[in-house]
């Protein structure tokens, strides 16, 4: 996680120009969290600063594990040497200046990529929020009310079911898919696997009589 502080102590949702946003990036290439900036142990102070007016600077080691802003210097090279210094003394390595004008601010900007979720901010690109809680949208769901592992389970209407037994009928109805099927023709209905069929002609679901091994026709 970033530990990041001020000596006085934020985001612009203003767009720059694609120059601009070029050389962001290659400013951001120096810093191993440089696609994913603002990382969101950093949005806090990096909305501050952002926001603050005046000389100042904000300095960062390039694993993102600490960084420091100084928003309250009296001239452009005081807020340079004062972010740089106490972050590279905290550090213990070298910083690097990240932005000193807040160019940077303008085309990576907190409001594009994070939202709230009850009082948590988590990066909409990765996560979703469930219920006031956050998680992984590679790796799971929401469903309804419920968070859900997207590897074993999936989503039929708001509740979420076990893809090894059960299926999702017309996306609302939960059927065991070992003994029933689902049927769409003549409107939704489940049916009885080997006692049942779903037929078009005549539409619907229809009892296979005894003998017989079906009732479509």
């Amino acid at each position: 996680s970033l530990s990041s502080s001020s000596s006085s102590s934020s985001s612009s949702s203003s767009s720059g120009s694609s120059a601009s946003s070029s050389a962001a990036d290659t400013v951001l290439n120096h810093f191993t969290c440089g696609k994913e900036w603002p990382i969101p142990s950093a949005v806090r102070g990096w909305n501050y600063y952002c926001k603050a007016s005046g000389p100042k600077a904000w300095a960062m080691n390039s694993g993102c594990t600490n960084a420091w802003y100084n928003v309250s210097a009296e001239s452009q090279d005081e807020a340079i040497r004062g972010a740089a210094g106490i972050c590279s003394q905290r550090a213990g390595e070298e910083c690097t200046v990240l932005d000193l004008d807040g160019s940077i601010c303008k085309t990576h900007h907190m409001e594009e990529r994070y939202q709230n979720c009850a009082g948590q901010l988590y990066n909409r690109d990765q996560q979703g929020c469930c219920e006031g809680r956050i998680y992984n949208q590679g790796t799971h769901g929401c469903c309804g009310t419920t968070i859900y592992p997207k590897g074993s389970h999936s989503c039929c209407g708001s509740t979420p079911y076990k893809t090894s037994k059960y299926g999702c009928c017309g996306g609302s109805q939960i059927f065991r898919s070992s003994t029933q099927g689902c049927c769409l023709d003549g409107g939704l209905q489940l049916f009885w696997l080997g006692r049942q069929n779903c037929c078009r002609h005549p539409a619907g679901v229809c009892t296979i009589s005894s003998g017989e091994y079906s009732c479509c026709h």
